[in-house]
C-alpha cells in the first residue's frame, strides 16, 4: 500500500513538472509555458500569484513523501488546497485584465494542476477525518459559536471604514475561540465552511469570491487551533500563554489578509500594494480589538478547558 502511495505521489509531481513546460498562456495565438512567461513578460500581481500557487503545489508534493499522519497532514492538505483554490480562481474572465491584450487567455494547464492539487488535498485530508470524529457536542458548539459570529457581523456591531465591505468588527472572535477549544479541524469546518459559505451568500459579492475571501480567508482563523496546547489546558497561565495567543492570532489574521489580498489581485484587478493596503485598513484595527478581548477571555477559557 505504501509503495502504491509513492507511485501516486510521483505522478502528482510529474503532472506539475509537465504543466511547467506545457502551454500556459495564449496571447494572440502564441502559446507560452510558465517558464517562458517568466522569461518574456514583466511579472505582475496576477502572474506572480499563480506562480506562487505552482510553488505551493511542488512544496506540498515534496512533503507528501515525508507524510506523517500526526505531523504533516494539516499543513500538506492546506497547501494543496490553497494552490488548488488560487489556480481555479485564476480563470480567463478574472485574469483578462492581467495584460492589455484582447487575445489573452489561459490554457488548460492551470486547471489540470488545480484538479490534481484538490485531489491530493482530499486524499491527505482523509487522515484527518479518520482521527477526528464529530460528535453531538462538537456540532452544538460549532452552531453556537457560528451563530455568535453572525450576531457580531450585524451592522450595529461593525464600524465601516472602507466603501466596499471592509469593516472593523469582532466577527472573528467566536471563530478563534472555537478553534482554541476544538482545534484546527473543527475550527476549519466552523469558520471556513459553515460561516464562510453562509456569509458569502448573504454578502452578495458572488460565489467567485468564496474560495479566497471566505473559505481561505475565514478558514485561516482555524490556524490558532494548531497552537492550543501552548495557550490553554495549562495548570497556570503566565505571560508566555498570552504571547502565544497574540502571535497565533496575528498569524491567523495575516493569513486571512493574504488570502483577501490575492482575491483583490485576481478578482478586482488591483496591484499587490493597493490590495494589501485596502485589507490592512480594517484588518489592523480588527486585530487590535479581537486581540484585546482574547487577552481578557484567556483566563476563564483556560479554566473552562481544564474542567472538560
Amino acid at each position: 500500500m505504501k509503495r502504491l502511495n509513492y507511485v501516486i505521489y510521483l505522478l502528482i509531481a510529474l503532472v506539475g513538472v509537465a504543466c511547467l513546460f506545457a502551454p500556459y498562456l495564449i496571447i494572440d495565438g502564441t502559446r507560452y509555458s510558465v517558464i517562458e512567461t517568466v522569461q518574456n513578460f514583466q511579472v505582475n500581481g496576477v502572474f506572480a500569484t499563480i506562480f506562487v500557487a505552482f510553488g505551493l503545489y511542488f512544496c506540498s508534493t515534496i512533503l507528501l513523501f515525508f507524510l506523517d499522519k500526526s505531523k504533516w497532514v494539516a499543513p500538506v492538505s492546506s497547501l494543496f488546497f490553497i494552490a488548488s483554490t488560487i489556480l481555479f480562481a485564476a480563470s480567463k474572465p478574472i485574469c483578462k485584465a492581467a495584460v492589455s491584450c484582447s487575445g489573452f487567455s489561459l490554457s488548460v494547464a492551470p486547471i489540470v494542476v488545480s484538479i490534481c492539487s484538490l485531489a491530493a488535498a482530499i486524499n491527505v485530508t482523509r487522515y484527518i477525518f479518520d482521527n477526528n470524529k464529530l460528535d453531538i457536542r462538537d456540532i452544538a458548539e460549532i452552531a453556537i459559536f457560528v451563530s455568535f459570529a453572525f450576531v457580531l457581523d450585524l451592522p450595529i456591531f461593525k464600524l465601516k471604514v472602507v466603501a466596499n465591505g471592509g469593516s472593523v468588527s469582532l466577527v472573528m472572535l467566536p471563530l478563534i475561540l472555537l478553534a482554541l477549544r476544538k482545534g484546527f479541524f473543527r475550527g476549519l469546518i466552523a469558520s471556513g465552511i459553515v460561516f464562510g459559505l453562509v456569509s458569502c451568500f448573504l454578502d452578495g459579492y458572488g460565489f467567485i469570491t468564496y474560495p479566497l475571501d471566505y473559505l481561505l480567508g475565514f478558514g485561516s482563523l482555524a490556524v490558532v487551533g494548531l497552537f492550543r496546547k501552548f495557550i490553554i489546558n495549562q495548570e497556570k497561565i503566565n505571560w508566555r500563554n498570552y504571547l502565544y495567543l497574540l502571535l497565533a492570532t496575528l498569524l491567523a489574521m495575516s493569513l486571512r489578509t493574504l488570502a483577501s489580498t490575492i482575491s483583490g489581485i485576481l478578482i478586482y484587478g488591483l496591484d499587490f500594494g493597493g490590495s494589501l493596503i485596502y485589507q490592512l485598513t480594517y484588518m489592523g484595527p480588527s486585530f487590535v480589538a479581537v486581540g484585546a478581548v482574547l487577552v481578557i477571555l484567556l483566563y476563564p477559557l483556560n479554566k473552562l478547558s481544564l474542567k472538560k
